[in-house]
């Protein structure tokens, strides 16, 4: 039990930092957006609303996170782990569906 209780502190920490350092590179690529004249074309608006609702999902649940790494010594936090972890799998699965979505409507690869 000992065993399991260190695996899921482990990804816990893991989880956080893999969403940190994420987030960090998102927000990079979305600051080096559109052309040198600071213009933006329709995909890099949708890329940008993507990219700010992706951040203010990840960076919260990176806390949280990072919260049942602390905690995980005194309760059990495997519950907890897998519900998230599922719910921010879903949110990505839907993320990246809609991406893809703009990304053939947007770039004229669909419409008529």
């Amino acid at each position: 039990m000992r065993l399991s209780l260190a695996r899921t502190r482990i990804a816990a920490f893991l989880g956080a930092s893999l969403l940190l350092v994420l987030s960090g590179w998102v927000y990079l690529e979305v600051q080096g957006l559109g052309f040198p004249d600071g213009f933006l074309t329709e995909l890099d608006h949708a890329k940008k609303l993507l990219a700010s609702l992706f951040l203010c999902v990840s960076l919260p649940i990176a806390l949280w996170l990072g919260w049942l790494g602390w905690v995980a010594p005194h309760q059990p936090i495997g519950d907890r782990l897998q519900r998230t972890a599922g719910a921010y799998g879903a949110f990505l699965l839907g993320l990246a569906g809609i991406y893809a979505y703009l990304r053939q409507t947007l770039l004229g690869g669909g419409g008529s």
